[in-house]
């Protein structure tokens, strides 16, 4: 009798494990890689399998990023969703990830970037000479000035500065802190970062290595 419960609570933990890894595995998207057909070479996408799930009508296709992969047509670039659909149409000269619920997009060569809704509207209006990705609701940017000189800051998913463009380079946000650099091309560049909304939380005055330890501080 105790062999036969232990058996039957052994069979409970089984269903129980295989119905987690069921639903587990459910939870996350079909992994869909690009690949060049052989016989037109066009790009499409391929299951596990190497069947094609989306046909082979790109002239080029990266890995998806999330919900949406970039594809080009006649030389310009959009993005379909994981059933192929076009949710961006390839009219851009060059796009970034999405990131945020965001693309980013520049319409032509040397012209502005912007960022883009899910549904194709800008999300605001102001374009910039670059722009990165968003990471916790801010984004690298970059203006040039008239004598060639590019500078960084941070903006909002809004679009306003949160960061004036004074920076030789800005790294992305991690962990709601951005990393900031001033004399990029001296033999002693010097460091800092930026909070969440803008503050500075290190001064940038300081080694890369000498600002790491100056943030641990304050954090």
């Amino acid at each position: 009798m105790f062999l036969e419960d232990c058996l039957m609570v052994a069979r409970k933990c089984f269903n129980l494990i295989v119905a987690f890894l069921f639903l587990s595995l459910s939870a996350f998207p079909q992994e869909l890689l690009p690949r060049q057909s052989v016989e037109n070479h066009k790009y499409g996408y391929v299951d596990g399998k190497g069947n094609f799930v989306i046909a082979p009508t790109f002239e080029y296709a990266t890995r998806f990023s999330g919900d949406y992969a970039v594809i080009r047509e006649k030389g310009r670039s959009g993005y379909i969703d994981r059933s192929g659909k076009v949710v961006i149409e390839p009219v851009y000269y060059k796009t970034g990830g999405f990131s945020e619920g965001l693309f980013r997009v520049q319409q032509e060569e040397n012209g502005p970037w912007f960022f883009l809704g899910e549904t194709g509207e800008k999300a605001f209006e102001k374009g910039f000479h670059y722009v990165g990705n968003f990471h916790d609701g801010a984004a690298v940017f970059a203006e040039k000035n008239d004598d060639g000189d590019v500078h960084y800051g941070y903006i909002s998913k809004s679009g306003n500065v949160m960061v004036e463009p004074v920076y030789n380079y800005a790294y992305d946000f991690i962990d709601g802190v951005g990393k900031v650099v001033l004399d990029l091309t001296s033999e002693e560049p010097r460091y800092g970062f930026v909070g969440p909304k803008g503050e500075a939380l290190v001064p940038c005055v300081y080694s890369e290595e000498n600002a790491q330890k100056e943030l641990q501080l304050v954090k």
